[in-house]
């Protein structure tokens, strides 16, 4: 895969409703060579996160140049947002990778599902007392 542009080189307009991403979506598209249906959806999708990413980025630069910007609660909303919107276009981008592997025959193995829980284990109080 080749790799994707900078957020400067993709010409983000901040601020408006629609954005054009047209420019930003044809330099990934040469970049990461998509071929078909599918692979243009994540090729759309990876283009359509990295802009997010870039006004992300933007508001956060505007926050921080705020005086006390860690006493306001937008950094806090807008670092939840960078990182969600990280993980959804990492998530497309290993879509795309494994969907490209396996067109090209390669030996893609099944993705590794992981659960896990923050819930602890506890030891009731009468087990608890007889130590």
């Amino acid at each position: 895969m080749g790799k994707i542009p900078t957020y400067n080189s993709a010409a983000v307009k901040f601020g408006s409703a629609a954005p054009d991403t047209s420019g930003l979506r044809h330099k990934c598209s040469r970049d990461l060579e998509p071929v078909g249906t599918l692979e243009e959806v994540l090729v759309e999708k990876i283009a359509h996160e990295y802009w997010r990413l870039g006004v992300a980025a933007w508001h956060e630069t505007e926050e921080r140049s705020q005086a006390n910007p860690f006493k306001r609660t937008s950094i806090d909303r807008i670092i939840r947002d960078q990182t969600t919107i990280n993980r959804q276009f990492f998530q497309a981008m290993n879509q795309l990778e494994r969907l490209q592997r396996l067109r090209k025959g390669e030996n893609v193995p099944a993705p590794l599902t992981l659960q896990v829980s923050h819930d602890a284990p506890t030891i009731p109080d009468q087990e608890n007392s007889e130590c």
